[in-house]
């Protein structure tokens, strides 16, 4: 028996009933195998509470479904629509026609080119999928054709499609490809791993791998992580900064595992690693792979796992030392500001500040904000709490809504 498919812009509450029912279960009995309380499911399911991470996988499990059956599928009354439908399907395709067993008919064009393409996509593009897809559709044939040639950029050249493979798994991920095609994309960068013969980058590649694949299995993930961690520290002895950099992305990734499958404590003390490893790091620059693995990051990621954890209330204390504006990625700093208005949403007293946070995040990355589900039903949770005033902060929220196909601006 297949599982209904939500329809657009549906509401996680909605999306919870209609599974139930299909399952022909009771709130009570799918509460109990989901392990929360039967009170609480009926509140998600009249959009009375803000679901959170651990508590949709855990849902999800109970229906046997995948998550995003319960978060549904983005929709957005903005422009960008038409253009991400086109990203997309640009990304999938160089994603099926290249690959690196496969030598690609095409002269590149000077390196400096090739390498200014690479800078765009690591900084101006990070948060612009529409942008990087035009990139990567030109630039991934052009880097095979630079390794294969022999040409003395042939390694930078494969250090360049670790960046663009990555790019690609979030271009596909975040436009709304939930069909395999992140996937492909972190199994094309774990080739290219393979290739550089690196620790540290074949310890990044399970990083993409965990990214792309994560939701699928929080568990396997978790597994995953945990063994490149094993085998990172074994073949490095963290020695160098990349490889201290990439264990420390890698802790987090696992922490975040860790918190969907409502293991506490084995996700404080990932976070906890990987805060011993940020004092080891410069506290700017971008690092290996350009993920900007700083004591700042780590905060932006403490942020959101701890709203998920369940802290929603001490989100704004947990978030005063950090500053998003020491990581020039716009990606980063969005991350920072919807797992803060998620947070604040929570309390009553804070629920405007939460708007704005929402805001500044809609605003750095307004190709992100509308992937994020849980975004998206924390918006309409604060509408009928906030959205009705006649102030600055309810315009911004009632455009949010519009913008995330929630209701209608004005």
């Amino acid at each position: 028996m297949t599982a209904p498919v939500p329809g657009p812009g549906s509401t996680i509450g909605a999306n919870l009933s209609m599974l139930r029912a299909w399952r022909r279960t009771t709130l009570r009995a799918l509460a109990g195998l989901a392990g929360i309380s039967y009170s609480y499911l009926g509140e998600l399911e009249r959009g009375e509470k803000i679901p959170t991470t651990a508590i949709i996988d855990a849902l999800a499990d109970a229906l046997g479904v995948q998550p995003d059956l319960i978060t549904g599928s983005p929709t957005t009354n903005s422009a960008v629509s038409a253009g991400a439908r086109l990203a997309l399907d640009v990304t999938r395709a160089m994603l099926e026609d290249y690959d690196l067993g496969d030598p690609p008919s095409v002269i590149p064009r000077p390196w400096p080119k090739l390498a200014s393409d690479l800078d765009q996509l690591n900084t101006a593009l990070r948060a612009d999928y529409i942008g990087q897809a035009q990139v990567l559709a030109r630039l991934v044939p052009e880097l095979l054709a630079v390794y294969y040639l022999g040409h003395e950029h042939a390694r930078d050249a494969l250090v360049g499609l670790m960046y663009s493979y990555y790019a690609a798994s979030c271009v596909s991920k975040n436009l709304g490809g939930v069909d395999g095609w992140p996937q492909l994309a972190a199994q094309r960068a774990r080739i290219v791993a393979g290739e550089l013969a690196d620790p540290a980058w074949m310890a990044y590649a399970e990083y993409v791998r965990a990214y792309a694949t994560g939701q699928a299995s929080r568990a396997r993930q978790y597994d995953r992580v945990n063994q490149a961690l094993t085998t990172l520290y074994r073949d490095t002895r963290l020695a160098d900064e990349a490889a201290v950099q990439v264990a420390g992305m890698l802790h987090l990734s696992a922490a975040g595992a860790a918190v969907a499958l409502r293991r506490a404590d084995d996700a404080l003390t990932h976070i906890t690693h990987a805060k011993d490893l940020s004092a080891r790091v410069p506290e700017v620059g971008p690092g290996l792979g350009h993920l900007y693995f700083t004591s700042h990051n780590v905060g932006i990621w403490e942020v959101g796992l701890q709203v998920d954890l369940g802290a929603a209330g001490k989100v704004a204390e947990l978030a005063r030392p950090v500053h998003p504006e020491t990581i020039p990625a716009a990606d980063r700093a969005a991350v920072y500001w919807m797992d803060l208005g998620r947070g604040l949403a929570a309390e009553k007293t804070t629920q405007e500040q939460a708007v704005n946070a929402l805001w500044k995040a809609y605003q750095t990355a307004p190709q992100l904000v509308p992937a994020k589900p849980l975004v998206r039903d924390t918006v309409r949770y604060l509408m009928p709490r906030v959205g009705v005033k006649h102030t600055e902060i309810a315009n911004r929220l009632r455009y949010l809504g519009h913008q995330l196909g929630l209701a209608p601006s004005g």
